[in-house]
């Protein structure tokens, strides 16, 4: 296992550039997985890590919607077509905008919220894999 986001991705360098680029801001594999943006990323990491879980994926398929997801020896996550759709709720928010500027941060702000809610999804389905349990005064 990895002990650090860096080490993930020194070992790792097919790693897209945004996911070595967030996992960088991050100091410890906890830290990573509570603030990573990205629902694909965090399938990547479980992959990566050997902490994937195959029920609690699953479960987010079938929240996230039937058959919006891919799986192959490589890759586990979004499929296209679940791309596709937070792209278009992205572009539905930003439709009454004229100013093509204006126009292009409302669809990106959008499309990062969608995003998020994606990642936050996965992480109440999946517990942080990362965690150290909390040692008591007895355990010490």
């Amino acid at each position: 296992m990895y002990n650090t986001p860096r080490e993930l991705i020194e070992a790792h360098p097919e790693a897209c550039d945004g996911g070595k680029a967030f996992a960088k801001t991050c100091a410890t594999m906890e830290e990573l997985w509570d603030k990573c943006p990205m629902a694909p990323w965090l399938l990547w990491v479980q992959q990566r890590t050997r902490t994937l879980d195959r029920q609690a994926v699953d479960a987010y398929k079938s929240i996230s919607g039937a058959d919006s997801h891919y799986t192959t020896a490589k890759k586990v996550g979004i499929s296209p077509a679940l791309y596709i759709a937070l792209a278009d709720r992205a572009i539905n928010a930003a439709e009454s905008i004229s100013d093509p500027k204006h126009h292009a941060e409302i669809f990106d702000a959008e499309y990062k919220t969608a995003m998020q809610e994606q990642a936050d999804l996965v992480r109440k389905l999946i517990p942080n894999p990362f965690k150290q349990p909390i040692q008591t005064n007895k355990e010490i």
